[in-house]
């Protein structure tokens, strides 16, 4: 019985050939760079996920018209695109490296669960958090970068089947503290010095006094790594600032609270700051 999806990415892979083909007939983009061309391409697959089940089923759709970035390992963007109406997308003739794939959420969803099941091709290869695949090594070409979309607000993801926990386990497990009122998280940024770095400021409110809530800015330029600690004050307030060097969209994932905002750094000062 024919796969649909094994002949979608069978002509993805043609069409990406073809394109480093056609590529080679022209001047390299990536000549006096420092870098080799590989040759080959990266690319494959975004798609509607609709059991939550983090794999591709023959029934599920692709999701045209969703942008996606590949990132350096500086995490500087060196290439985008956006799916095409099946859903697919390439990189055609990167330079042999260490390279991210970043798919930009669209409006209305959220990524599946990642890395389940045991087909590499099949998977959703995004982080849940902001969209972004783990570093990979690239020499040649790799079709096997997938992200999977479901509805903000469902379906629910369908994780994979845990270990049960034994009588005496469960007994043992200790009962949790009364959780604090649900922290409120507000986003925005300030140009602290034009021409050099801004900030991603994070507001906190209804934390409780000393609560502790970690959580990451990430994107094309962060300081450090973005890593934050925010610690509640008396007033169950805290403000956080992580500093930028570049204009583009961040995402602040917190974890802990489920929550993954995105803040578009522009070149104007924001309305109101």
């Amino acid at each position: 019985m024919n796969d649909p999806r094994m002949a979608r990415k069978a002509a993805l892979f043609s069409a990406a050939v073809l394109l480093v083909a056609m590529a080679c007939t022209c001047t390299n983009p990536l000549a006096g760079l420092g870098g080799r061309a590989s040759g080959g391409a990266i690319g494959d697959y975004v798609w509607l996920d609709a059991n939550g089940d983090g794999n591709q089923d023959n029934e599920e759709k692709g999701v045209p018209g969703v942008e996606v970035r590949l990132l350096d390992e500086t995490s500087k963007t060196v290439d985008s695109t956006v799916t095409d109406k099946d859903g697919a997308y390439s990189f055609a003739g990167p330079e042999a490296g260490t390279y991210v794939v970043w798919f930009i959420r669209p409006d209305g969803f959220e990524f599946t669960l990642q890395d389940t099941g045991e087909d590499d091709e099949l998977d959703s290869d995004a982080r849940q958090a902001n969209g972004q695949t783990d570093s990979f090594a690239f020499d040649g070409s790799d079709m096997t970068r997938d992200a999977g979309l479901i509805p903000s607000g469902g379906p629910t993801p369908v994780p994979p089947k845990a270990t049960p926990k034994s009588s005496a386990t469960s007994e043992a497990t200790a009962t949790p503290e009364p959780a604090a009122d649900t922290p409120i998280v507000d986003l925005t940024y300030h140009h602290t010095v034009p021409g050099q770095y801004s900030e991603v400021i994070i507001r906190f409110s209804n934390l409780a006094p000393g609560q502790q809530v970690p959580g990451q800015v990430l994107g094309p330029a962060v300081d450090g790594d973005g890593r934050f600690t925010a610690v509640g004050g008396v007033d169950g307030m805290c403000e956080i600032r992580v500093k930028i060097f570049q204009f583009g969209t961040y995402d602040v994932d917190i974890p802990s609270l489920g929550s993954s905002q995105a803040i578009n750094v522009t070149a104007e000062e924001p309305a109101g700051n």
